[in-house]
């Protein structure tokens, strides 16, 4: 039913870093997603989430697995270098794989959501496609069709200060909180930084997201996108503290499934 390949997709120095494919079977073009593995921004790799990227391809979605730089081999923005090299690098070879350029998407899974979110919003950030393509190839950007987003850890900082914040008022407070400070610590270098990278902050410091990203309904029909009332009419402080509450219990509840966060 659908094809798996290990590709390079680009190295840096003697280090390749892999994209696993998963190629449905038949003519296409089917929509491309480029899958981001979660893991506190320093764990995992393009394996973590085969068991859903095997389910998408049986349902006619080809998929890009990545593997991206992490700490200790480099911090913030290294990842989101990779990353949109690799959507740039997927968006020109998509009719080889079976797709088309602008059907190509991208999706992550906790902190790959994070990075996800990110891209979508600033895919012509010049740190972020600091990397060229080779020579000869198309002239393509990294907006994609598409973000979608597995249990986000959609503001950084407020995750980081409420699991700091638990940690200073001692046990017992969940496992989870020892495993989440150092990563941040490690991937972000500074707070100023995770500010910098948070997508809810920079919506709420007015920064303009992709003309090509949109909210969608939920069943429910409300909006699936990020709003800046309920900081307006509660607060910064107390909005930011109960966002860090939710983002660090999201991620218990996926380690407790043995998902990675």
């Amino acid at each position: 039913e659908f094809e798996v390949e290990d590709v390079e997709y680009i190295r840096h120095g003697d280090r390749p870093l892999l994209a696993r494919l998963f190629k449905p079977s038949g003519r296409g073009p089917f929509p491309l997603m480029v899958e981001l593995h979660g893991g506190a921004w320093c764990r995992g790799d393009r394996l973590n989430d085969t068991v859903i990227n095997e389910a998408l391809a049986k349902s006619g979605v080809a998929v890009a697995a990545l593997d991206f730089r992490m700490p200790p081999v480099a911090p913030y923005p290294a990842s989101l270098a990779d990353i949109n090299y690799a959507i740039r690098w997927l968006k020109a070879r998509a009719t080889e794989l079976g797709s088309r350029p602008d059907l190509v998407g991208v999706m992550g899974v906790s902190s790959g959501a994070h990075q996800a979110m990110l891209l979508g919003m600033r895919p012509r950030d010049p740190r972020y496609s600091a990397v060229a393509l080779p020579a000869g190839a198309a002239a393509v950007d990294a907006g994609v069709r598409c973000v979608v987003l597995c249990w986000p850890v959609i503001d950084p900082l407020a995750r980081y200060r409420y699991a700091r914040k638990l940690k200073e008022g001692g046990k017992p407070y969940p496992d989870l909180v020892d495993q989440v400070l150092p990563c941040h610590d490690e991937y972000w270098r500074s707070e100023e930084a995770m500010a910098e990278g948070s997508p809810v902050l920079a919506l709420e410091r007015g920064e303009r997201s992709s003309p090509g990203i949109r909210p969608r309904p939920t069943p429910g029909g409300r909006s699936s996108g990020l709003s800046t009332s309920s900081t307006r009419k509660s607060g910064k402080r107390k909005h930011g503290e109960i966002r860090g509450k939710l983002i660090l219990d999201f991620a218990a509840t996926a380690a407790y499934k043995n998902i990675a966060f």
